[in-house]
């Protein structure tokens, strides 16, 4: 092992732990906030992140206490202490994705050899797509009410003023950076104020009506405007994405023959080797604390010779459990907001929110494959083995995480193989629309309303496709929405 490259993985953890902690999430902050200054924006965002990392310093403390009761208080252990409580963050989240992943890919690899399956599952996700996107529009509108009404108010206090002085030019200046971020113009509510209010925006204003607004209810404002008309942007690509996935969808059914073709044989041979890559890294997971023979991996080490074949299917393992892991991260819904989503429609707080949680996962996601291998005389002599040396493992009843993690993973796995969450969420009386359970009366239902509006969805739409296709765009994705 050579100093240099020890050397060049700490520059690497360290830069990646700093803008994991630190300055990415500083950059979501940033882009969220309504501020109209970029002085102003990246005070309020450096402020945010401190009053957030002032609560878990108060856990810091008792850490720094336990560092200094069980061992001597070094920097060194300091930086263990760092590299434990991120590597353990790191293994917790690699787990629990895993366990998603590693039963979701082959079975997602495999609906794709069944139209008619996948064309079910778009008409389920439509009612939720559906129902988000109508809920934003309503967001929208009372957010361009309070602009209005807030437009208005300083309307009414501008006409009756005789000297204008900065501070006056200062906020018509800010309104009309609102007003621009909706698309409104400022001179062009010089009419009657509104009269369409919803009650929550009366209660709200009825107090200041008379008030100068102040630069902070501007800059308030300013930030819902910004998120929801984001939000209502992806809300509309997103349905576009549905409804043009739905009829491309009925369009291969209709060429479809009963007899299987190429196409469905690549689908379900791609699947079982995922099934069998999923089925190597569960055992792997399972063995690892415990005895060297039951290795798979460590088997294929030791009797491939460092062979060129080894070599590659260890890399493949890899980058499958890569994929596995992110490929959850990436589709989760459980993250709204902060979910990625295709054809160009991932926004900056979803994209900056995703590039925190790649970061923070990476190291532990290789740290994690080292232990899987299980071949301890070749691995503990890597460059990258040595970078956590130093840190200090997290104890839970005196054994090492890393013995409850595959069990843990394991269980995950068995819960979504038998769409245990679905089934979780149903018996709590609650809406979920992210697994279909075949042969549920309530979720076929669903899948009927589904159809019904896609259907209308298509209808909307398919004159503008059909203009794209004479055009000779591509139609391997939905177009996107215009701006």
């Amino acid at each position: 092992m050579h100093e240099s490259i020890l050397i060049g993985w700490k520059l690497v953890y360290w830069i990646t732990f700093l803008l994991s902690w630190a300055v990415l999430p500083i950059l979501i902050e940033f882009s969220q906030s309504g501020a109209f200054t970029t002085r102003q924006r990246l005070k309020f965002s450096i402020q945010f992140l401190a009053r957030h990392y002032a609560v878990l310093l108060m856990g810091g403390v008792i850490l720094f206490a336990y560092l200094i009761i069980v061992d001597h208080f070094t920097i060194t252990g300091v930086i263990g202490l760092l590299m434990a409580l991120g590597n353990t963050y790191g293994l917790l989240w690699i787990i629990c994705l895993l366990g998603y992943g590693l039963v979701n890919i082959p079975r997602k690899i495999w609906s794709f050899a069944d139209p008619r399956g996948r064309l079910r599952s778009v008409y389920f996700r439509a009612i939720q797509v559906h129902d988000e996107r109508v809920e934003s529009m309503f967001i929208y509108e009372d957010v361009v009410r309070d602009i209005k009404q807030l437009a208005d108010r300083f309307r009414t206090i501008e006409d009756s003023t005789i000297v204008v002085n900065s501070e006056l030019h200062y906020t018509k200046q800010c309104i009309q950076h609102v007003l621009d971020t909706m698309g409104t113009d400022l001179e062009a509510q010089n009419g009657a104020k509104s009269t369409r209010r919803s009650s929550r925006s009366a209660l709200r204003t009825a107090n200041h009506e008379d008030a100068m607004p102040t630069e902070k209810e501007i800059i308030h404002l300013h930030g819902r405007a910004k998120r929801i008309k984001a939000d209502l942007r992806r809300c509309e690509q997103t349905w576009i994405d549905i409804c043009y996935e739905a009829s491309m969808l009925q369009s291969a059914i209709e060429i479809t023959t009963d007899k299987p073709g190429v196409r469905t044989y690549l689908f379900k041979s791609a699947a079982v080797a995922c099934i069998v890559g999923s089925a190597i890294i569960m055992w792997s997971e399972l063995v690892m604390g415990g005895s060297e023979w039951a290795s798979p991996l460590r088997s294929l080490m030791i009797n491939g010779n460092s062979s060129f074949l080894t070599q590659f299917i260890v890399i493949l393992v890899l980058l499958y459990m890569g994929i596995c892991a992110y490929q959850s991260l990436f589709s989760m819904r459980m993250f709204g907001r902060l979910q990625l989503h295709g054809n160009h429609n991932s926004s900056e707080l979803s994209l900056l929110t995703t590039s925190i949680h790649q970061s923070r996962l990476q190291f532990s996601l290789g740290y994690n494959f080292l232990l899987l291998l299980n071949y301890h005389e070749v691995t503990e002599n890597t460059a990258f083995h040595a970078l956590f040396t130093d840190m200090r493992l997290i104890h839970f009843f005196g054994t090492d995480f890393s013995m409850y993690a595959p069990v843990l993973m394991l269980v995950l796995a068995g819960l979504t193989f038998f769409h245990g969450y679905a089934r979780l969420v149903r018996i709590m009386g609650l809406d979920q629309y992210e697994e279909l359970i075949p042969g549920q009366v309530e979720h076929e239902a669903k899948i009927s309303q589904g159809e019904a509006l896609v259907m209308r969805g298509i209808e909307k739409y398919e004159r503008t496709w059909a203009k794209d296709n004479k055009s000779g765009v591509s139609t391997l994705t939905a177009p996107l929405l215009q701006d």
